[in-house]
């Protein structure tokens, strides 16, 4: 009598789940760890220019961000993660509630990296929908307006371990950006029945607390767009691939992607791959 066992692979795809978002070849790279109701984003702001050619030396990731949202001061029901259109290394990072849905599609644009805040309150009473964006750790990223209450509080500075002044993240289009602590932003928004928000948390690749202005100001919705628009050109450029499985071939492409992801520029202009876990994006030293 033959033995029938079940191999049970859900250990390769316990959580986090990661995904880094970039333009192709791109130096500058944002993490994005997802799991069970919260984001964890992260980032450098080294590169390998900074490094000899051909040296295995890689950046250390020193900057990070726990993004969590909540429905009338909880967490949602159900979260899930997944890429957008199957195959873009695109994080489409959805909450579910019997009340509502939160939605984070984050992207790597070209000055930036862009979450697109989608909020839809699906009950038949109004509910408040919050997204609280927090630097855990030492004191490193700061709210000014937990020092001054005048100053608008829809950022977070470096405060040191960098520029001081150099925002880390700045978000946009909520109701309002509750100070909850020192090293946090929050933002709120109340949802009548049946209506649907956007709005916009922006990680600048490079911006000081002068720029913010501008940056409120700044067409988001258009760089995701664009962001996007590249990389459904590039990966047209491949030989198309027709397999049953829809989900084998999303794979194949967003496999393809990642290799234009983990590429980047050295000093002397040379593409090479960056390979390690928290040194952006593969597994293991052959990845790339």
């Amino acid at each position: 009598m033959m033995n029938q066992s079940r191999v049970d692979f859900a250990y390769s795809f316990a959580t986090p789940h990661r995904l880094t978002v970039a333009r192709p070849n791109s130096r500058d790279k944002t993490l994005l760890d997802a799991q069970p109701g919260s984001l964890r984003m992260a980032w450098t702001y080294d590169d390998l220019n900074a490094f000899p050619p051909f040296a295995y030396m890689t950046p250390q990731t020193k900057w990070e961000l726990r993004l969590t949202p909540r429905i009338d001061g909880h967490a949602f029901a159900r979260s899930s993660w997944t890429r957008a259109e199957g195959d873009l290394p695109v994080l489409e990072n959805t909450y579910v509630d019997g009340r509502g849905v939160l939605q984070l599609q984050v992207i790597g644009a070209a000055e930036a990296a862009i979450a697109r805040i989608t909020l839809a309150n699906t009950a038949d009473r109004g509910h408040r929908f919050e997204l609280l964006c927090e630097k855990p750790g030492n004191w490193a990223g700061m709210n000014p307006a937990w020092v001054d209450p005048v100053v608008p509080a829809d950022m977070l500075l470096a405060g040191w371990m960098e520029r001081a002044d150099r925002v880390l993240v700045a978000g946009f289009g909520a109701d309002e950006y509750p100070v909850i602590s020192a090293t946090s932003i929050g933002m709120a928004w109340d949802v009548p029945p049946g209506e649907t928000r956007t709005s916009w948390l922006v990680r600048p690749y490079c911006a000081y607390a002068d720029d913010v202005p501008a940056l409120r100001n700044r067409d988001w919705a258009a760089a995701l767009q664009a962001a996007k628009a590249e990389w459904r050109a590039l990966l047209g450029q491949a030989v198309r691939v027709h397999i049953p499985d829809p989900g084998v071939q999303n794979a194949f492409y967003a496999c393809l992607g990642d290799l234009f992801v983990m590429r980047e520029p050295l000093a002397d202009g040379h593409i090479v791959g960056t390979p390690g876990t928290e040194v952006y994006r593969a597994p293991n030293s052959y990845e790339a």
